[in-house]
């Protein structure tokens, strides 16, 4: 399963922003999504919509924590 969730995040970065997250951004969604598809679309969202309101071209592990923490409030 884990495989197949890193492969569906990183397809989901890479068709938004072309580039793909890293390795520990891509752990932190894995991590509090725990393999469910609809908490991994709502954190990369998130995080796509933090790093383009902040003009970041590259998603890293701190616009992760960042998405997880607005998901969890």
């Amino acid at each position: 399963m884990w495989i197949s969730n890193k492969i569906y995040i990183n397809v989901l970065f890479f068709f938004k922003r072309e580039q793909l997250p890293s390795d520990e951004a891509v752990e932190d969604i894995q991590g509090i999504s725990n393999g469910s598809a609809r908490m991994i679309n709502k954190v990369c969202k998130s995080a796509l919509i933090s790093g383009f309101q902040n003009g970041k071209r590259n998603i890293d592990v701190h616009m992760v924590k960042f998405a997880i923490s607005g998901e969890l409030s």
